[in-house]
């Protein structure tokens, strides 16, 4: 008997598990579960049972086959009840009790229509609809037993049980992803709230600069407009870039990494001059053509970023330096930007992904956030070494296209 039951309990749970898997499956990707999957599973259900599940009395109905609709009841799937109403109504004809399940029926979604109202009572419509499908195979038994007693326990508590399962595992699903919600409503939230507060700052000095403002006083034109531009373009600069990191899109194409580093040093060469900065490479007398799957906009725009700030990391620096080289290892190339520059302490480079964490007076803090989602968007990785005083090295390892 306790054979029979465990079969009869897979081919029940597995039509169930699978509708469960699908609704986690539709929350991830924030859908709507469908009424018609469901509808289909727990007629799968409901046709597993009568076809291959096993009666534990040959003359008497299976115990499990009101879970289905039962189930449909709770989730108010009217489709599926009618459905399965029907079903039940042809598979208790086969016992001669058709008529009377069509009465049990009538008084289930009677029930169904005034106790699901009140989710207090929900338990008791579920136990009351289980006792009610029972009715027919009291009326079946031929004698009473002790295996017609273990089989009349096993009608009410297994149906029963299974039921406050299936809905316990939807309600964990649910948790899970209400959850996964929250917390992306949380961190939207901080973004607004960061945004909001970097952006509060330069208006707040533009404000203060236009109090003080007098337009007869040409010294005040001199001192203040200056300071008041500067306040604006670092506004906008940090709205472009909150732009970026919220719409970063890629257009990938076949490209040449030595043109793109060439393109990017030639780029680069006013700027270290102006700063006095030597720069050494293995770029200039390459004759090596590495192609990959890339956006050379976006790569152009990571690389010159990082220079920059190599750049910003020398300005005090006697013999200011840096090496721009690459290197093939496998299937990936290998960027390497270093300088000799101040380099930055523990708490700084275990921060330095953070979007808004910025150590410059007009940094946004989104520059290093926008290249690591640039280049995970190229299926790569940036890394990010530097020891306080000695300088920092960055390496951006890319994917070569070897198709």
């Amino acid at each position: 008997m306790i054979e029979t039951m465990i079969l009869n309990l897979i081919y029940l749970a597995f039509p169930l598990t699978l509708y469960i898997i699908y609704c986690m499956y539709a929350n991830v990707l924030n859908k709507k579960t469908n009424n018609l999957i469901f509808t289909f599973f727990l007629v799968t259900c409901f046709y597993f049972l009568i076809r291959f599940g096993t009666r534990e009395i040959d003359y008497l109905p299976l115990s499990l086959i009101s879970v289905p609709l039962i189930l449909a009841y709770i989730n108010k799937k009217d489709i599926a009840i009618f459905l399965l109403s029907i079903l039940t109504i042809i598979y208790y004809i086969n016992f001669r009790y058709g008529y009377l399940i069509i009465f049990c029926l009538i008084i289930n979604y009677v029930l169904y229509k005034l106790l699901y109202i009140n989710k207090q009572r929900k338990n008791i419509m579920i136990l009351v609809i289980i006792i009610l499908n029972i009715i027919p195979t009291l009326l079946n038994i031929k004698e009473f037993n002790g295996e017609i007693v273990l089989y009349l326990i096993e009608s009410l508590l297994l149906p029963y049980l299974i039921i406050i399962l299936v809905n316990s595992c939807e309600k964990v699903a649910d948790l899970h992803m209400n959850l996964q919600y929250i917390e992306h409503e949380k961190q939207v939230r901080l973004s607004i709230f960061k945004i909001t507060h970097e952006i509060k700052n330069p208006i707040a000095v533009c404000k203060g600069y236009l109090d003080m403002f007098d337009t007869a006083n040409k010294e005040h034109s001199k001192k203040y407009i200056p300071i008041i531009k500067s306040e604006i373009n670092r506004t906008l600069c940090l709205l472009e870039d909150f732009l970026d990191f919220n719409k970063i899109k890629l257009e990938r194409e076949e490209m040449d990494l030595i043109l793109l580093l060439k393109d990017i040093k030639s780029s680069c060469l006013p700027l270290f001059s102006n700063n006095k900065i030597s720069c050494q490479d293995n770029i200039d007398n390459s004759d090596e053509e590495i192609y990959l799957n890339g956006d050379y906009n976006r790569l152009k725009q990571v690389l010159i970023n990082v220079m920059k700030n190599s750049v910003e990391a020398l300005k005090d620096t006697d013999k200011p330096c840096i090496k721009f080289y690459y290197k093939l290892k496998n299937d990936y190339v290998h960027v390497y930007v270093e300088d000799n520059g101040c380099g930055m302490s523990r708490e700084v480079l275990a921060r330095i992904k953070e979007p808004f964490f910025t150590t410059k007076s007009n940094g946004t803090g989104l520059g290093v956030t926008i290249s690591h989602e640039v280049i995970q968007g190229h299926k790569g990785i940036i890394k990010y070494s530097s020891k306080e005083g000695l300088g920092t090295k960055v390496e951006i390892i890319l994917p070569l296209d070897r198709q």
